[in-house]
């Protein structure tokens, strides 16, 4: 329920995971055109569920027609449910093909998304070739854990918010490891957005979007729906009379 901070009044009843999953699939488009090299062709995904979807429909989005691999670590399937995104995804004519080898396709990407719930590391940072872009979206909670510290200290690392990030993404890890501080961590992507932090320097980086999802951001987005849904006539009017 969206309410007016004013007021308190209930504005609009969304549904919220839907609003989320785009959201989140924008922060992974907004990781791709400030911190992926311009020639990147290929693009891993690791996790196979809703967000995986998501995040799968944003390169596409980005770059038309990019060659997407899928990967599983977890499940009693992981081979079936990696095809099984591939099907949906065909069904929205994007092509993609399931992953046999994670060390193999990782070593291969120029970019490599992980939408997973692990709480240990499923990319270890032997994996990543120079060059890659790593959208890290899984860590979203104290204890998840997606990658290897080592993979942070070999990148340049860049956040959707430090406040959240060095608690609950994967900085936390780094954090507990003394890599990164409240007084020297990594810069958020809207200080490059806005052009007063660096983003990559050059094309043999490795760069990495601890993305966590500040909350804000879905405020944004519910805003957004509800301002289109206006304009376009959609959703379904009710009297609090």
């Amino acid at each position: 329920m969206l309410v007016d901070p004013a007021t308190g009044v209930p504005r609009a009843i969304i549904d919220g995971n839907y609003v989320t999953a785009i959201r989140t699939s924008a922060a992974l488009a907004m990781g791709l055109k400030y911190l992926a090299r311009a020639d990147a062709q290929t693009a891993l995904i690791v996790g196979t569920g809703v967000q995986a979807e998501a995040q799968a429909r944003a390169l596409d989005w980005w770059r038309p027609g990019i060659e997407l691999v899928a990967f599983e670590p977890f499940g009693p399937r992981p081979q079936d449910m990696a095809a099984d995104l591939c099907t949906r995804l065909a069904d929205s004519g994007i092509a993609c093909r399931p992953a046999g080898s994670l060390a193999r396709e990782a070593s291969a990407a120029d970019i490599i998304v992980t939408t997973t719930p692990a709480t240990k590391p499923v990319l270890l940072a032997e994996y990543l070739p120079q060059g890659v872009h790593v959208n890290a979206m899984g860590a979203d909670t104290a204890g998840k854990q997606e990658h290897e510290v080592d993979a942070l200290r070999r990148a340049r690392v860049v956040v959707d918010d430090w406040a959240q990030a060095g608690r609950l993404g994967e900085c936390q890890h780094a954090v507990a490891a003394g890599l990164f501080t409240d007084a020297d961590h990594p810069h958020a992507i809207g200080e490059i957005i806005a052009g007063t932090a660096a983003g990559r320097a050059d094309s043999n980086e490795i760069t990495l979007f601890d993305a966590t999802g500040p909350a804000l951001q879905d405020l944004a987005a519910a805003e957004l729906a509800i301002r289109l849904a206006g304009e376009r006539g959609l959703g379904r009017v009710i009297s609090l009379d």
